[in-house]
C-alpha cells in the first residue's frame, strides 16, 4: 500500500554545542517550548548522523523528558543526505497500517570546528518536520 504524506517544516535553524553538551537537550528545549507540536503525536523520529547507540538512548531520553510514553521512539543514524529520504520510507510503511497517522522527525547534521579538542564548538542544523498522512486522523 502506497500511503501519502504531508510534510511540514515545524522548525529549521542552525545550534552551537560545547565540547561534550548534547544536542538532544537543544531539541528536546525547543520541543518543550513548541509543546502543541507533540499534541497528538505518534511517533518521534530522531536521524542524526552519528553512532547508533548514543541516538537510540538519546531519542528513548527525549521521549521520556517530553512526557511521551505513547509515541513510539525511532532513530535512524548515519544515514547522512539520504536521512529525509530513509525517514520518509519508514515513515510511509509504518504508517500505511492502522494506528500511526502523526510523527515529528528531527533531522540533525553537524560539523566540527576542532575535532580533537574536548572544548571545540559544533554547529549543528536542526530541522523538525511534522509528517502525518494526508487526509490522516492527526491532530493540526
Amino acid at each position: 500500500m502506497n500511503t501519502e504524506l504531508e510534510i511540514t517544516t515545524l522548525y529549521s535553524d542552525m545550534a552551537i554545542t560545547w565540547g561534550r553538551e548534547p544536542l538532544e537537550d537543544e531539541i528536546t528545549a525547543c520541543l518543550e517550548a513548541n509543546s502543541h507540536w507533540l499534541s497528538g503525536l505518534d511517533v518521534l523520529l530522531y536521524c542524526r548522523n552519528t553512532e547508533a547507540d548514543s541516538l537510540v538512548s538519546a531519542c528513548a531520553k527525549m521521549r521520556s523528558k517530553l512526557k511521551l510514553s505513547h509515541a513510539l521512539p525511532l532513530t535512524l543514524a548515519d544515514s547522512g543526505p539520504m536521512a529525509l529520504e530513509h525517514a520518509l520510507k519508514l515513515l510511509g510503511w509504518l504508517m500505511s497500517g492502522d494506528g500511526y497517522t502523526r510523527a515529528i522527525c528531527i533531522l540533525t547534521d553537524g560539523e566540527c570546528n576542532d575535532a580533537s579538542s574536548v572544548s571545540a564548538s559544533r554547529r549543528n542544523r536542526i530541522s523538525i518536520l511534522e509528517i502525518r498522512t494526508k487526509n490522516g486522523a492527526g491532530n493540526p
